[in-house]
C-alpha cells in the first residue's frame, strides 16, 4: 500500500455515509472535497444568489429572481471545502483549477466568483482570483471579501 493510499485509510467517513462496493473490499467511498456553485446574474456573489426560491421542489426556473439563474454569466462559488484532516495538500486548489478550466472550456460563463474570509484572500489570489473589496453580501454575519476570477484578466485561453 502506498503512503497515499495508506493515509487515506485512515480518513474518516460520515455516520451517515452508504459505503458502495467497490469490488475491492479494502476500498471505501470517503467525501474528500466538494465545490458547491450556482449561476448569478450578478458580478459577484451577493446575498439572493445563495437563497432557496420557495418552488425549488417544483420548477426548474425560480420565479423569485433568486438562487441559481441559468442565464446569468456568473458562476457564484458558494462553498469549497476540504476534508480537515486532508486539508493543506493541494486538493483544494487542484478541486477549484479543475472546475474552473472545465467551465472555460464549456463556456459556462464569463467570470467565477466567490465570498472569501480575510484570511483566505491570498489562497484564492494564488489561485488566480482578484480581491474586489469588502462584500455587500451579509450571509453568515457579512465581513466577506470579494473574489472574482475571469478568464481574460487570469490569461487563460477563452474557447
Amino acid at each position: 500500500m502506498s503512503d497515499s493510499s495508506a493515509a487515506l485509510a485512515l480518513v474518516e467517513t460520515a455516520s451517515s455515509a452508504h459505503h458502495v462496493y467497490s469490488g475491492a473490499p479494502a476500498r471505501k467511498s470517503v467525501l474528500l472535497a466538494h465545490c458547491v456553485v450556482t449561476k448569478t446574474i450578478n458580478p459577484t456573489v451577493m446575498d439572493e444568489d445563495m437563497e432557496v426560491p420557495n418552488d425549488w421542489k417544483t420548477s426548474s426556473v425560480s420565479s423569485d429572481n433568486i438562487g441559481h439563474r441559468e442565464e446569468g454569466r456568473t458562476i457564484a462559488v458558494h462553498s469549497l471545502a476540504v476534508l480537515p484532516s486532508l486539508q493543506n495538500r493541494g486538493l483544494g486548489s487542484t478541486l477549484l483549477k479543475a472546475f474552473i478550466q472545465r467551465m472555460e472550456y464549456v463556456q459556462a460563463a464569463d467570470r467565477v466568483a466567490l465570498l472569501a474570509h480575510g484570511e483566505l484572500v491570498k489562497f484564492y489570489e494564488k489561485l488566480g482570483f482578484q480581491n474586489k473589496g469588502p462584500s455587500k453580501a451579509t450571509f453568515g454575519g457579512g465581513n466577506w471579501v470579494d473574489m472574482v476570477s475571469s478568464p481574460t484578466e487570469n490569461n487563460y485561453p477563452v474557447y
